[in-house]
């Protein structure tokens, strides 16, 4: 899928005007993803832990107080589920930024651009690599993260069919319940709530000292999804796209005349 570029307004402060692009990074599902997941773990944090340590005091009989925190907290578990299942679909079907490659650091351009990412966050490095999708760093980081919310929704819909007995509930995750003793299960669901608020503490810091030094756009392209990138960093971008694509397409020409040729 091709990154779209449109030329900058005149209007757009420094860096130099003539040097500026402004690029598509974000697609909307990712966007969307991004803030289901963020209004999801809030949701899921307070509910969770008044179900852990029970902060509110019921002042009559009916108020029913922990089961509509349980309702809560099973409405936004199941689209965070949702929201999950998304972005993974869309580690295939998205933009080079987007797909599942960008986020393993694999190519010699990708350790170079690792290594000066940690030395901007290690004070060696006065301005940070500029990248159009995520830096190597971060897209590490992610993958942590997508995989503790596969982790919390696992544990969390297999503790949901030991209350609801909810047949499909119980066939996915029977297999854990008979593994694991549903303590540990308590105890690994509530720690990683506490290292994923700890990630979005880190996360947003980040993404403010980075947005202060490099003057991108970024905090704001989660919300529109464009960025403002040097030409020639966005050249180089499109220029290895363009590279996938064609290697893509030597591989399914590779494959056709496997065929033809088995065939013939």
């Amino acid at each position: 899928m091709a990154t779209r570029v449109d030329a900058v307004p005149a209007e757009t402060p420094k860096p130099p005007v003539d040097d500026l692009v402004r690029v598509y990074v974000w697609e909307w599902p990712v966007r969307i993803v991004h803030w289901t997941i963020f209004f999801c773990i809030t949701a899921l944090s307070i509910t969770g832990m008044y179900m852990h340590f029970p902060y509110l005091e019921a002042h009559t009989p009916d108020a029913w107080t922990m089961g509509t925190m349980r309702f809560v907290h099973e409405i936004f578990g199941f689209v965070l589920v949702a929201a999950l299942i998304l972005r993974i679909y869309w580690f295939f079907a998205g933009n080079r930024c987007s797909r599942w490659l960008s986020y393993f650091p694999l190519t010699k351009q990708q350790h170079k651009r690792l290594e000066s990412t940690i030395s901007y966050y290690s004070f060696f490095r006065r301005m940070p690599m500029p990248e159009v999708g995520h830096n190597p760093l971060a897209a590490v980081f992610y993958l942590g993260v997508y995989f503790a919310i596969a982790v919390e929704s696992v544990t969390g819909l297999a503790l949901y069919a030991t209350v609801s007995h909810e047949p499909l509930a119980g066939f996915l995750t029977g297999w854990l319940l008979h593994s694991v003793d549903i303590q540990y299960l308590r105890f690994t669901h509530y720690f990683i709530m506490f290292l994923l608020i700890g990630f979005f503490v880190h996360h947003l810091y980040s993404a403010l000292l980075n947005a202060f030094d490099l003057k991108n756009g970024l905090m704001g392209s989660i919300f529109s999804g464009w960025k403002f990138m040097q030409r020639s960093v966005v050249e180089e971008e499109m220029c290895a796209e363009r590279e996938v694509r064609k290697a893509k397409a030597a591989r399914r020409a590779q494959r056709r005349a496997g065929k033809k040729n088995g065939g013939a």
